[in-house]
């Protein structure tokens, strides 16, 4: 029934395209996932780390990976009822026992309160930038030297680019400023200008039916057609005598297969069922319909199906 062709081993051709080999110039693969679902990002995310992971097992550490995860607190929450566990479980795999594959993790937040203590712990070099929670300060003050916890006073007050740093990546703790990209460089932010917005003029009419048919073609695929314009299917009367069900829908015969039989075809069949017991032998007198035949009664026996196709045939 189904060809050769239609199930192909591509697991290479998908494991060179997500980890970018060979590199070609481009060693970072970068995935949007902000336009999904919360329920698909879990689980698109759960699947990439187990894939780097078991790649940085099986390759024997060749080729090193670093997972990068934005917005951390999403995936590993601190709070069990929280987030997903496959996921939970994948990251937490690779923050554990990823550095002796060449696999390592790299975890982004605006929350480290948020983030679950027993992968913040596995953190061995963090870079804090500007921070005014005091949640998330204290989170950071307990992981830095007593001779060091000055340089975390000036964490609410420090601008873009500027950075706190400490752990094995550096010899003491400092705090380091990155160089700015040019700003066609920059990386899509997604931060709406809020200024810029309200200066704008009213959208069109046809705004919300744009926004809609987006949202639809992200989530839930092709928007549906126009249920107002659509043909309208009417529904075939029901024979005489017949008991129409109060729950079925007012299109049903919309829905019926094509190899269905029709009323018509209902009919007919029930004719030809009365048409077949007409060509059956007459009982013997005295013998009631679905009665066995006389013969059997006596001895016990029900008719066997042989018996009963030469009577039929006869």
């Amino acid at each position: 029934m189904f060809g050769s062709l239609t199930v192909q081993d591509t697991m290479a051709q998908t494991l060179a395209r997500i980890f970018r080999i060979p590199v070609a110039g481009k060693p970072i693969a970068i995935l949007e996932l902000g336009g999904l679902p919360s329920e698909i990002i879990n689980v698109v995310v759960s699947v990439l780390a187990r894939l780097a992971f078991d790649f940085g097992l099986w390759s024997g550490g060749q080729i090193p990976i670093t997972f990068v995860c934005e917005e951390a607190h999403r995936y590993v929450p601190i709070d069990r009822s929280l987030g997903f566990e496959p996921t939970k479980r994948a990251i937490s795999r690779i923050a554990k026992e990823g550095r002796k594959y060449g696999v390592s993790l790299c975890l982004v937040t605006q929350r480290p309160a948020e983030l679950d203590p027993t992968i913040l712990s596995q953190c061995s070099t963090i870079f804090s930038f500007r921070l005014s929670n005091e949640r998330d300060q204290d989170i950071l003050k307990a992981g830095i030297s007593d001779a060091a916890r000055s340089l975390l006073e000036f964490m609410s007050t420090m601008g873009a680019g500027d950075a706190i740093t400490f752990g094995e990546g550096v010899a003491l703790p400092t705090r380091v400023k990155f160089d700015m990209l040019p700003s066609h460089a920059w990386p899509k932010s997604n931060t709406a200008s809020f200024t810029e917005g309200w200066a704008r003029e009213a959208p069109s009419e046809t705004f919300l039916q744009d926004v809609v048919s987006r949202w639809r073609q992200q989530s839930f695929g092709p928007p549906t057609p126009d249920l107002e314009n659509a043909p309208n299917v009417q529904e075939p009367a029901p024979r005489p005598g017949t008991a129409v069900p109060s729950h079925r829908p007012a299109a049903a015969g919309a829905y019926m297969p094509a190899g269905a039989a029709q009323p018509s075809q209902m009919s007919d069949l029930q004719g030809l069922g009365s048409r077949l017991r007409r060509t059956l032998p007459p009982l013997p007198q005295g013998e009631k319909p679905g009665a066995p035949p006389a013969d059997a009664a006596k001895t016990g026996a029900t008719p066997s199906l042989a018996s009963l196709m030469k009577q039929f045939r006869a």
